[in-house]
């Protein structure tokens, strides 16, 4: 996705969508490489996505994050890799425009005019 693209798409997402992206969006440009699941899941759940739901796998196959388990001092830690496309577009989207969202959707627009 380009950020144009996610300009037009992130006014159409539920606020605990965007509430969640915009916290895990501050873990990936911590580190962009990834983070530990913990925090993952902190930021998720901060926006009502626990990790014994349904929505929860949804959020992880939808925004494209890996789970990856490694071994860091003699503990096995799991590790989330972002998306290589997505998460450095949502930073350019975030920068330039912005994440405000001033009109509604532009998908849902629909014109009677026609009738």
């Amino acid at each position: 996705m380009t950020p144009d693209q996610i300009a037009v798409w992130w006014c159409c997402q539920a606020d605990a969508t965007r509430v969640s992206l915009l916290a895990v969006l501050a873990l990936y440009t911590a580190n962009p490489t990834g983070t530990v699941k913990a925090l993952l899941d902190a930021a998720l759940s901060a926006a009502g996505y626990t990790t014994d739901s349904p929505q929860y796998d949804l959020w992880v196959s939808t925004f494209q994050v890996q789970f990856v388990e490694v071994t860091i001092d003699g503990v096995d830690v799991t590790v989330v890799l972002f998306d290589p496309i997505f998460w450095p577009a949502l930073v350019l989207f975030v920068t330039d425009p912005g994440p405000l969202c001033p009109e509604p959707c532009p998908m849902l627009k629909f014109s009677l005019d026609h009738l």
